[in-house]
């Protein structure tokens, strides 16, 4: 679950909170990555994969 169109919403009205740039810069820290969009549209487009 999440809230529809929060990073959009966010990216307009506080820009400065954004920041974009590679993974590989995190090399040593603790990240989390939300990828349930991803798997989610992936899995819809092909229900082969799990």
């Amino acid at each position: 679950m999440g809230i529809k169109h929060l990073y959009q919403l966010i990216e307009e009205h506080a820009p400065e909170a954004v920041k974009k740039g590679e993974i590989k810069n995190q090399f040593g820290r603790k990240v989390a990555i939300d990828a349930y969009e991803y798997t989610n549209s992936r899995t819809t487009l092909n229900p082969n994969i799990v």
